[in-house]
């Protein structure tokens, strides 16, 4: 079943932290032999939460509430319903911890990751037609691997689970993801693909369950699948973002045709960040544009600014600015000092007009733009748009001194 909170080949500063909660619904309706069974309705209640220990160290802990039920189709059940068999299941579904190491990072990323999963405490419910899962412990490494391509990240996941609690049959498995994303305007859009498949097992036929205990039936089956969907991220706020997603199964074998997943869900930011991982902090203060667009333009000779922040102001009768930038050891095909000029160039020179803050990150431009009147702001506007088409305004605000701030955010150039 997926949650809604996305795959990511970011691991979390120091200092850093991220909590989600949310909640999802995964059913099906037909068995591993093909034909109709008794629908099977698991209702999640998700919960997931993460902390930056370094700069590329991340340790991350989920811990799903799982409602499993039959809806009661007597003509379909896959072998009459004992109380045992149908009954319903409330309980703690698999959780787990996990690590991961930012390898690498700017344009081109890298993570590994290493983590324990377990839902022991289900082992006397594994053998029911609802059940929430085998009762097993298993150990998975994974890597993860993005590459932005412009306004596109292209992202992909692979994992080995190795099942270490002893069990009659093998319940390792191993499967990937592979994840487009883009930015339109402050809302992210994902499609994705997943595969899994169990590395051992039968394949269902007649007698495919015989002499195996009833406790295991559903774990002998060699069980394959591969399933797209997608996922919708709008940010509330600086620090927070609901997310949406949907997914099907495409193809399996030995399994449910017709299982889809939907969640829903709410991130929330915690702490702050030092820098990102694998990234030098260069920080300017005092300083004017000219300085600083030179010192980047010097900078991104062999390197990319992943972030980069400025902050302007009027300090003693002079316009100065403070800056700090984000810095990675990898190449930018989109030098963040060639977004700059271009803002700076098409910029419209209106009277009283200024720009207060500037934030580049890889994917999103953000101005906090000062206006002395209204007029000063329909004046903009055209201007404004030539240089960002798809600007797209988050908030204003008036001043002490009656100037009307305004925030926009627009996809980078």
């Amino acid at each position: 079943m997926a949650v809604a909170h996305a795959e990511s080949a970011w691991v979390l500063g120091q200092g850093e932290g991220v909590v989600y909660g949310g909640a999802g619904l995964s059913t099906f309706h037909y068995g591993a032999s093909g034909n109709l069974r008794d629908r099977q309705l698991r209702f999640r209640g998700d919960t997931y939460m993460a902390w930056g220990l370094g700069r590329s160290v991340q340790i991350s802990l989920d811990a799903p509430l799982v409602h499993n039920r039959v809806v009661d189709h007597v003509d379909h059940p896959p072998r009459p319903c004992s109380t045992d068999f149908c009954s319903n299941v409330t309980t703690i579904g698999e959780s787990g911890l996990h690590l991961r190491w930012g390898v690498l990072g700017g344009q081109t990323r890298l993570v590994l990751g290493a983590g324990v999963r377990t839902d022991a405490w289900n082992a006397g419910t594994r053998g029911r037609w609802a059940n929430a899962g085998f009762g097993g412990t298993s150990v998975l490494g994974e890597v993860v691997v993005a590459r932005d391509l412009g306004p596109i990240e292209l992202l992909g996941r692979g994992y080995y689970s190795l099942a270490i609690q002893p069990n009659p049959w093998p319940l390792d498995h191993t499967g990937g993801l592979v994840q487009l994303g883009a930015w339109t305007g402050p809302v992210h859009v994902e499609a994705f693909g997943t595969f899994h498949t169990r590395l051992g097992g039968v394949e269902y036929g007649d007698g495919w369950a015989d002499g195996t205990p009833d406790e295991w039936i559903w774990a002998t089956l060699n069980y394959r699948e591969v399933q797209a969907g997608g996922k919708l991220s709008i940010p509330l706020g600086e620090q927070a973002g609901l997310h949406v997603s949907a997914q099907r199964v495409l193809w399996q074998q030995n399994g449910p045709k017709d299982t889809w997943s939907g969640a829903i869900g709410v991130h929330r930011m915690l702490g702050k960040a030092t820098a990102p991982p694998d990234a030098e902090l260069v920080r300017w203060k005092d300083a004017d544009l000219e300085t600083v667009a030179g010192d980047l333009y010097d900078l991104e000779q062999t390197r990319s600014v992943g972030k980069l922040v400025i902050q302007v102001d009027e300090r003693n009768g002079e316009r100065l600015l403070d800056a700090e930038a984000w810095v990675y050891d990898t190449p930018s095909t989109t030098p963040a000092i060639q977004v700059l000029a271009q803002v700076s160039k098409n910029f419209p020179p209106i009277a009283g007009v200024e720009v207060h803050r500037f934030e580049l990150d890889l994917h999103t431009v953000t101005l906090d733009i000062d206006f002395p009147n209204d007029e000063a702001l329909l004046l903009t506007v055209g201007p404004l748009r030539y240089a960002l088409p798809d600007a797209e305004e988050v908030s204003r605000e008036t001043l002490d001194d009656g100037t009307l701030r305004v925030r926009v955010t627009a996809s980078r150039p």
